[in-house]
């Protein structure tokens, strides 16, 4: 069955794997994005308008600017919420400058609050809706030099509880899903050293890093399938989790 899909983030890396396969599967995708680039126009060329609607938001000040609000709030239909928007952190606490702690608190959270809220009036209007967050194993396996990124998603986790508690009545679940290491720009940029990344890689069960794909993946089985879930985390580590 088709559905009327909204992606924060929906643009590349992890996001953009999910659009499109949202997409590949049949679903009509709303997806967010803060960079006007050649993605977009790929995107719109290898699928067309009747697909996908590409909308402009920046979300680094935690709040969704007016016009990217009354586009997503005009969408009849919608009957699901991916939040993706998410940015990294890479130092010791006391090492993290005001500036970049702010910009991860206000992103990371400041977004799954601020589209959550936005999409809630539409759910309850159906009596139905999902909303899956993409978190992160770092909330479990904390390591030096991730504290604020992980103490973010892990804010956004408990947030999910309390929604899935919230919404249950009405026919809404809430769900996450806890991606290990993936291939990203975001990883790439953390372990730009060789040996950092084989000792890191080493280390997960699977011996290997996720893909976006993978995360897709399991977006799509919520998505499609109607499993009796809500106040899940998903764990797609590699075993990275254990």
């Amino acid at each position: 069955m088709s559905e009327k899909i909204l992606v924060t983030g929906g643009l590349s890396g992890i996001g953009g794997a999910i659009t499109r396969k949202l997409i590949e599967t049949g679903h009509f995708v709303v997806f967010t994005h803060r960079k006007n680039c050649d993605s977009i126009e790929d995107i719109l060329s290898a699928y067309g308008t009747d697909c996908c609607l590409p909308v402009y938001c920046d979300i680094q000040d935690g709040r969704i600017d007016d016009k990217a609000r009354q586009i997503i709030a005009e969408q009849e239909g919608l009957s699901a919420l991916v939040n993706n928007i998410g940015v990294s952190s890479e130092a010791i606490v006391y090492q993290t400058e005001p500036d970049a702690f702010w910009r991860t608190v206000t992103t990371n959270i400041g977004a799954a609050y601020e589209f959550s809220r936005l999409v809630w009036p539409l759910f309850l209007k159906r009596r139905g809706g999902k909303i899956i967050n993409i978190s992160s194993a770092a909330v479990e396996n904390v390591r030096i030099g991730n504290g604020i990124y992980a103490a973010s998603k892990a804010f956004v986790d408990r947030m999910a509880d309390s929604m899935a508690l919230e919404g249950a009545r009405f026919g809404i679940c809430v769900n996450t899903i806890a991606p290990g290491f993936t291939l990203t720009p975001m990883l790439n940029a953390a372990f730009e050293d060789a040996d950092k990344r084989r000792a890191v890689q080493s280390q997960i069960p699977t011996r290997k890093f996720q893909t976006p794909d993978d995360i897709a993946a399991t977006v799509l089985w919520l998505i499609q399938f109607d499993v009796f879930l809500t106040g899940a985390r998903l764990p797609v580590a590699g075993g990275g989790h254990l």
